[in-house]
Formats: structure tokens, sequence, C-alpha cells
């Protein structure tokens, strides 16, 4: 309810007039009195004179101090204008700046350094256009892997690479000694020493590497120093750790090594078996004790007896390519040629080389000579062989390695020499121990036999080498001495290669011509003589 001036009306009850009076009182103290007519006289409107009425028309000739408590310096001039913006002053922007922004595409962002050309050796590469692609391509054996989710090329070698001339760096190098210069090439890997005997554990050059290293890490009672090979190819430690191939640099023997799976210490070595200590290994352990049977190729098995036998046996071993053996009945051999032979079985001696009748004529020469073609004779038959090498000597007295036996001589049988004058004259030379060649002039040569190797405290001599086809190699030697009593033990000293024309010597010179003498023992130090050359010409 508002103000109300009829109320109180003069005909209502008087009960009701004092709240209308009440209620007058009320409004004209909280509501206030608006749109009043005339106020001092002054009319409500929007001329010039009349009080301001807020009806969305302008006032005239209002003019207002204070605008929202500010004056009318705070606000511009109806006539005022901003200047253009520069980098540095705030204002309006221009028209050509508003051309700049409009042709900046949505989404653009801020530009990045890039490279707008590559130069790739000497040649540069631009690019042709904003969105030019450059293509990657591997080479030959080298791929290119694009991989997009983390933004990568990825370079690997699938195959041989022909040549690289160098490399800026590399992921490990034990050392730098034999590193090329930059577009050189190397043919060697440069090893290292450390010092401390060069005692250094498996974990050394890391895993994934290969490096070498000298060390003198005792093995198989070998303390003397080896050069080592340690290789470790994977990081893991499932399938154990490092290992090393290790060869003497002061014994001729070869060793291998394995570590722990943390590559923490060497712990299992082994002597690798050469020919070299062949004849003196043992086996230490063995699954099962039984001894070893060659078998025939019907699987059966074969016994060799080391026995002397009489009589003739049904069936002899034998073959034509020293691979494939074969059994042969004796009762089907026919001798075409034999230096010397024994009938056992009448006491008497066939006859010897020099003393088989030949169908024309044969001359044999035991030392150098000359040979005068008979008359009427154009071709002849030459058999001839080398001297045999001297077996090896036994150097150390009642301890050590025997000697190799001596090689055989090269040897040939009838060979055949044509287109001769009759009267002409051959130069014969026959080779003299130690291994002599033997030669009918310039048509045929018999090399002679090696000379054994001398044993050792530490190593057995080699055997002597055969001079060539026709000739057998003399034997290594082996140790001399009971290894627990260490005194001598006087088994057979090597024996020496034979040929065609004569006999291995077994604690003997060789027999005949052209065999190697035996090696040297404890008890016959000095190695034997080999038998000297011949030469057997026919016609």
């Amino acid at each position: 309810m508002s103000y109300n001036s009829k109320l109180p009306a003069d005909d209502e009850y008087i009960a009701t007039g004092p709240a209308d009076i009440r209620e007058n009182f009320r409004a004209l103290k909280e509501d206030q009195i608006v749109n009043a007519g005339t106020l001092s006289g002054l009319s409500v409107g929007n001329a010039s004179g009349n009080i301001p009425e807020s009806n969305g028309t302008v006032n005239a000739n209002l003019n207002a101090d204070r605008l929202d408590g500010y004056d009318a310096s705070a606000f511009a001039a109806a006539n005022h204008a901003h200047s253009a913006v520069t980098t540095s002053t705030p204002g309006f922007m221009s028209a050509v700046d508003k051309a700049k922004l409009e042709g900046i595409a949505a989404g653009a962002q801020v530009n990045q350094n890039a490279f707008s050309n590559v130069l790739a050796g000497s040649t540069t590469i631009q690019a042709d256009s904003q969105t030019d692609t450059l293509e990657i391509v591997g080479g030959a054996n080298i791929s290119v892997v694009a991989d997009a989710t983390n933004d990568r090329l990825i370079f690997a070698v699938n195959g041989k690479v022909a040549s690289a001339g160098y490399a800026d760096s590399a992921g490990y190098a034990a050392s730098a000694g034999s590193a090329p210069a930059n577009g050189g090439t190397s043919t060697t890997v440069t090893g290292s020493y450390t010092g401390n005997g060069g005692q250094q554990a498996p974990n050394y050059f890391g895993t994934n590497k290969a490096g070498f290293l000298m060390m003198n890490t005792s093995i198989n009672g070998d303390s003397n120093y080896k050069n080592f090979l340690i290789m470790d190819n994977y990081s893991g430690a499932d399938v154990g750790g490092a290992t090393a191939l290790g060869l003497g640099r002061q014994t001729n023997r070869a060793f291998i090594m394995r570590s722990d799976a943390n590559r923490t210490a060497w712990n299992e070595s082994a002597e690798l078996i050469t020919t070299a200590n062949i004849g003196c290994q043992s086996v230490n352990y063995a699954v099962t004790a039984g001894r070893a049977y060659p078998y025939r190729s019907d699987g059966g098995q074969l016994n060799f007896y080391w026995s002397g036998q009489g009589g003739q046996p049904s069936w002899l071993w034998g073959g034509n390519d020293g691979v494939n053996m074969y059994v042969y009945s004796p009762s089907n051999f026919s001798v075409n040629y034999a230096i010397h032979a024994d009938y056992s079985g009448s006491g008497k001696t066939l006859a010897t080389i020099d003393q088989i009748p030949a169908a024309h004529g044969k001359q044999l020469f035991t030392a150098s000579g000359t040979f005068t073609v008979p008359a009427g004779v154009t071709q002849v038959w030459i058999s001839l062989c080398g001297a045999g090498g001297n077996g090896g000597s036994h150097s150390n007295g009642s301890n050590g390695f025997c000697g190799g036996g001596g090689g055989g001589a090269a040897a040939n049988m009838a060979y055949n020499v044509t287109g001769l004058t009759p009267g002409a004259e051959i130069a014969v030379t026959i080779g003299a121990v130690p291994g002599g060649a033997t030669s009918f002039g310039s048509y045929i040569s018999c090399a002679g036999g090696g000379t054994g190797g001398n044993g050792s405290y530490a190593f057995p001599g080699t055997g002597g080498v055969a001079g060539g086809a026709g000739g057998v190699p003399g034997e290594s030697g082996m140790y001399n001495v009971d290894g627990s009593t260490q005194t001598p033990i006087n088994t057979n000293t090597p024996p020496g290669g034979g040929c065609l024309f004569g006999v291995g010597g077994i604690e003997s010179n060789g027999a005949g011509y052209g065999a190697g003498g035996a090696g040297g023992k404890s008890t016959h130090d000095a190695g034997y003589s080999g038998a000297p050359g011949m030469c057997l010409v026919e016609w």
C-alpha cells in the first residue's frame, strides 16, 4: 500500500481510521513522494528549465559536473583521434599492419630455425620451395628406418660394407695406437698391456665389446705371458659371461677361459690340444671308462695287437687314396720292384737293387757323377730319391722329451726320359745326408727329408717333414721320463720316415736309401743319421 490522500475517508468507521493514518505517515516517510507535478514551481520534463526526467530523451542544457564520480577532464573530447601503433608506442592499427595479420593462416605458429641448404660432401642441396621434401636413402647394405613415433631415423648396417675411409669416433677402443688418420686405412688392431702381469677382470673391456690384452694368467700350470682375445658379445647375465682365447708368447701353447655371469672372475680355463702337446695329454675324466674301438664299415669292432706274428696273413689292409682302407689278399700281389728282399723260407738272400739284371742296361749312382747316354739309346727310366733327414737330438740327459724322427726323402720310380742323344753327358747329383736333393740333369729332381726337431725339457721334437711324394714324415718325439718317479723310460725313439727305397730308422740310422734316422732319447741323446740318396738309370 502507498500514500493515499483520500484516507481516512469522512464516512469510514472510527475503528479503521487510525490504521489509514498510520499507513500514510509510513508512506510519506519510507516510500517518499514521486512524480510530483511541480517542485519549487518547476515542472518535470526534458526541456531547458525542467526538472530532468529519465525517459530516454536527452535533457536540454543539462550540465552534469561529474559522471560516475569523474570530472569531464577524465574523458576524451568528441574530435579526439589515436596515433598509429608502433613497436614501442600503443596506438591504432594501420591498414598495412591489418593486411599482414589477414595473411596469417589460422593455427599458424611462431617461425622456428630451419636449414634452407643441406651440404653433402661437396654438393649443396637447396630447397626448391617452402614445402620441398628431402629424401634420405641408404647405400649398399645400409638401411634407413623411420621411427615416426619418436621422430627419429635409424641407420643400420645389414650386410658387409665394402670399405670405410675412417670413423670420427668409435664406441670403444682399448688404444688409439694404430688408428689411421682421417681418410686412411688400417690392417691392424691394437692390443694393450696394463702392467701387474696384465691381470684384469673379465669386464675390463665391458659388455658387447672385444679387445686384445697381454696377461700372464696361469692356466694348466703355465704362468707365462699370453696374448688374449677377450670377447663379451652380450650384456645379460642369463647365459654366462666373457670368454677369452690366449696364445702363448713364450711357449707354443693355446688356452681358453670363461668367466662367471657377473664378469667378476675367470672361473674356468683349459689348454687346447695341439700337435705340439698331443703326445703328453691324458684323460682325467670320462663318462664311461671303456676302450674306444675302431669300427669296420659294417659296424664290427677291430682289435689291433702289438705282438709280432709269424707266417703270412690271409688279408692285408691297404688303400689308394689315404682315406679309404680295404683288405687285400697277398696271394694276388706281385713285386714289380724291390731294393732288397729276404726269403725267410729258404735262408737265401734275394738280389739287391744293384744286382738285378736289366733288360738292356742299368747304372746305379750312390755318389754324384755323369751319365753318358749309351749308343743306340734315346730314352731311359730313372728311379731316384733324395737323402733322408737326421733325427732330432734329446738334449736334457735323462729328462725331457725325445727328438723327432728324420723325414723320408721324396722318391720316384721308373720316370721316363725321352729324346736323348747317344753320347750326351748328363750330370747326376746324389743328395748327401742330411736331406740333400738328388737330380738327373734338369729332367727330374727329388728333395731330401727334413731333419727332426730337437727335444727339450718342455717340448718334444717334431718329426722331420717328408721331401715330397714317395716319402713319409718322421714321427714326433714323446716324453721320456716317468712322471711319478722321474726316472728314464727306455722306450723306442721316434722312428724316422721311410721312402720307396728305404726304411726309417728305429733306434738306428735310416736303412737303404732316402730314409730318415730315428730321434734321440735319454739313453742316446744324439739323433740317428738319415740314409743317403741314390739314382738308378735303366735303358
